[in-house]
């Protein structure tokens, strides 16, 4: 399995215990001066259930902050109106 869909699999995983069903994480590679991959489908999926996509990227983004397999390997950033970015660790 690729490291985005795996990643992938964990984002969805984390929006579900969120509350958010039928999200599409959208992991993809990103700039550089951001991460190694980002998610930005809170974005799309914000504007159609009508809520700050801010607000939601920060929910996933703090439940995926207790799944060690997320923070054992990537050091995760949340930036812009909802953005999570994710760079590789040395390890």
């Amino acid at each position: 399995m690729s490291v985005d869909k795996w990643l992938s699999g964990l984002i969805e995983q984390s929006a579900r215990e969120c509350g958010y069903d039928n999200f599409t994480p959208e992991v993809r590679t990103s700039d550089p001066r951001f991460g190694d991959l980002q998610s930005n489908g809170v974005l799309r999926y914000a504007k159609a259930i009508g809520k700050s996509p801010r607000m939601i990227a920060e929910e996933i983004f703090n439940n995926l902050q207790k799944d060690p397999q997320i923070t054992d390997n990537f050091q995760c950033t949340l930036s812009g109106p909802g953005f999570i970015n994710f760079k590789f660790k040395n390890s």
